[in-house]
């Protein structure tokens, strides 16, 4: 059984090593209505929170699909992280506590009382 968690802690470790590029925030795509009653853009706008605040940046059209691919890679590690979490939690509980083998492994209780000699 402890063989299997580790096979599948080492494959999470190594998608998450496989993400190369990440990035906070959510990317939004903006249209506006011009003059003439037509639509301008796509225009693209970054936003994360950073200590607290709502930062928010315009991202020139080509950086864009860059950045999606950074974005949705944090949001894989995110993930990945959580299932490894997951299944080390699941793989301590399935352990014997130390406490427990200290019990079953231990010599058999003695009193602290000497005999005479």
């Amino acid at each position: 059984m402890m063989s299997n968690f580790g096979t599948q802690r080492t494959h999470i470790l190594q998608q998450m090593a496989e993400l190369h590029s990440m990035e906070f925030g959510s990317l939004k795509e903006e249209y506006r209505t011009n003059a003439s009653g037509g639509t301008a853009g796509p225009y693209y706008q970054l936003q994360a929170w950073h200590e607290g605040a709502n930062l928010s940046r315009r991202v020139p059209a080509e950086e864009a699909p860059t950045l999606k691919e950074a974005i949705a890679n944090r949001q894989k590690f995110e993930a990945l992280a959580e299932e490894f979490i997951e299944l080390t939690v699941e793989m301590t509980r399935k352990q014997p506590s130390s406490e427990a083998q200290k019990k079953t492994s231990s010599m058999p209780f003695r009193s602290s009382k000497r005999s005479p000699r």
